[in-house]
């Protein structure tokens, strides 16, 4: 990826227009839209049916547009998630989409079922999210050192070569995808000290500033929320590589940042998360960029999808 101008960066990870979202199928649980499916996987589906007593459907509405949804006697998260997990592993082992060779044994929920005492639609493998098109969620983290100038510094990862996925490119100080059953804040504490070996009394500092959001339309469908956290390091502390996602640290300044990012250094979701923290600092303003309002804009998409829900309403 390499770009002239921030919105360059954004059109470049998140290019999904709003009208492109037509060509989707929705999917839809109990009256409530929970993901978008491309049409190959609606092909799937009705192909794989009878694996599940084809319990799962593609049928369409009164304007003929067709959408997935399960059968009515499927009525529980429990065997959502099963006929889901039983698909899956069909379509893991047929290698049917690419996105499923990173199999991570890791289930992420689908939010927003009242009648559920978790609010789980169901659950699902985290390499099929993007052929469903649900909503996820990750927690990143900035780690900042406080300068004599009003703007700190910030430790910058580089994945580990051996990654799958964006080897060898910038992330932000420590990011995870937040699991079924855990909290953003759980998430951050976990992984600040399993990437990145910041202790968990330095990591329950961590201030949250927000959410991003963004699509990408690569192997699938992503929607995805990330809950962005600050957090000032001693000038003594640097973070050390703990698990072999992160191959380095660096202390940058914004200025160095900023080209880093321009150059196409940055993973897509990290970059997001940077164009946000230069917004938040004043780095990034009306005055310094004539795109300032797209970029606000475009960093906090409409997401199709419920949102998460982890306080239940009393």
């Amino acid at each position: 990826m390499s770009a002239n101008s921030y919105l360059d960066i954004l059109h470049s990870i998140d290019p999904v227009a709003n009208e492109d979202l037509k060509a989707y199928a929705p999917f839809i649980v109990d009256g409530i839209k929970v993901g978008l499916l491309e049409e190959k996987v609606c092909q799937k589906i009705l192909e794989y049916g009878h694996l599940v007593d084809n319990q799962l459907l593609v049928t369409s509405n009164e304007e003929g547009q067709a959408y997935v949804t399960f059968s009515a006697s499927v009525t529980d998260s429990n065997n959502r998630t099963k006929i889901l997990k039983t698909l899956t592993e069909a379509w893991r082992e047929a290698a049917e989409f690419n996105t499923l060779a990173g199999w991570r044994g890791e289930l992420f929920a689908i939010h927003g079922d009242p009648n559920d005492p978790r609010g789980f639609f169901f659950e699902l493998e985290r390499s099929a999210s993007p052929i469903f098109g649900i909503g996820t969620y990750g927690s990143h983290l900035n780690g900042l050192v406080r300068t004599e100038n009003k703007l700190p510094k910030v430790w910058i990862g580089q994945r580990a070569a051996s990654k799958q996925t964006w080897p060898n490119f910038l992330d932000n100080t420590v990011g995870g995808g937040i699991s079924s059953g855990c909290s953003p804040k759980e998430i951050i504490i976990k992984e600040s000290m399993e990437e990145a070996g910041i202790p968990s009394e330095l990591a329950t500092n961590a201030v949250l500033t927000g959410t991003v959001s963004y699509m990408i339309a690569a192997l699938g469908l992503e929607q995805s929320t990330l809950f962005v956290y600050d957090l000032y390091l001693p000038d003594d502390f640097q973070p050390v590589p703990q698990d072999g996602e992160v191959g380095a640290y660096y202390l940058y300044s914004f200025e160095e940042i900023e080209q880093l990012l321009l150059d196409g250094k940055f993973m897509p979701d990290a970059a997001i998360v940077i164009i946000d923290l230069f917004i938040r600092f004043g780095y990034l303003t009306p005055e310094t960029n004539p795109h300032y309002q797209l970029l606000v804009y475009g960093i906090h998409r409409r997401l199709e999808v419920p949102p998460m829900s982890l306080a239940r309403s009393s």
